[in-house]
């Protein structure tokens, strides 16, 4: 993957909140279900962490950590990272983040195929969308840990298991460059290791 950053940008408060206010009506009724469907293949032990509109990228990050036994907490990661001028968590502070508590984080621009692959082999990754409503940016971190023949499984917003067809991920993914970080211990090499960039 690619080392190139795509910095997260965030618009105000007051505009985010109304955004929030958006998603509560658009994704309200599309929230995923509770367990998984039998036929989903998951990465098992990824922990759900519910967060606010502001603390994604701490509460994905901290998934990822609890599933390598790492102790952090969401509050921990955010306090860490979370910046009040950007009004949120920028993507190379979760690098910076990862590997600070010793993890190899590889990221960059991604393909939904690469996303499958980091599932099979127990790696769950995390992925930054765009709700993009009208002009503005609405970034949104979120943990993939399960897959189907027809789409993927995040833990995302307030909703462990939210369901992502593969063309509405796509699409939503997409207006970020389809930005993943995968972090991992140094024994757990990506299945593309061959193509992975270095440090």
């Amino acid at each position: 993957m690619s080392r190139q950053f795509v910095i997260l940008q965030r618009p105000s408060r007051l505009v985010w909140g109304m955004v929030c206010a958006t998603l509560v009506v658009v994704t309200g009724c599309a929230t995923g279900p509770t367990v998984l469907p039998p036929a989903a293949r998951q990465i098992p032990n990824v922990p759900f962490h519910p967060d606010d509109s502001f603390r994604c990228g701490a509460a994905s990050l901290a998934s990822v950590l609890n599933h390598w036994h790492y102790r952090d907490t969401p509050t921990q990661v955010a306090n860490a990272i979370t910046s009040s001028a950007a009004g949120g968590t920028l993507t190379f502070d979760l690098v910076w983040y990862a590997r600070h508590r010793g993890l190899v984080a590889d990221y960059g621009p991604g393909t939904l195929e690469q996303v499958r692959q980091c599932i099979g082999a127990g790696l769950p990754p995390i992925v930054m969308i765009d709700w993009a409503f009208g002009p503005l940016d609405a970034n949104h971190f979120m943990v993939i840990l399960a897959e189907d023949d027809r789409g993927f499984y995040a833990h995302s917003g307030e909703d462990p298991y939210q369901y992502f067809a593969n063309e509405r991920l796509e699409k939503l993914w997409s207006r970020t460059n389809r930005w993943m970080l995968v972090a991992h211990p140094e024994g757990e090499p990506l299945p593309w290791a061959s193509a992975s960039p270095s440090p």
